[in-house]
């Protein structure tokens, strides 16, 4: 499934710490403008974003180990970069299948 992590929101209700939030491409309709405006994303660049991050993960296979994260890099709702990162070991999808299979 192609997914897009929006990095660094900041959560206006638990005293402006910031959280990762991931969109899944099935969920992108179903978002609201309150939603839109809560993170600081315009609908439009939330849509390229997302284009940019599938763009950027055609060549890439799960062992590359690496997702798309769109920063906002500015105070203005069209102030978002698209970077790959690797995925922690605390939140790589492959290490949890390897935990599984330990005792």
């Amino acid at each position: 499934m192609r997914t897009i992590t929006l990095g660094g929101i900041l959560d206006h209700e638990d005293g402006g710490e910031p959280f990762d939030l991931t969109i899944n491409e099935d969920e992108l309709a179903d978002i609201t403008d309150d939603d839109l405006a809560e993170w600081c994303i315009t609908r439009e660049v939330l849509h390229r974003c997302f284009a940019e991050g599938v763009e950027l993960m055609k060549d890439k296979t799960e062992s590359d180990r690496v997702r798309p994260i769109a920063e906002h890099t500015g105070d203005g709702p069209n102030d978002w970069e698209v970077v790959l990162v690797q995925y922690s070991p605390l939140t790589d999808p492959l290490m949890h299948g390897e935990a599984k299979g330990k005792a």
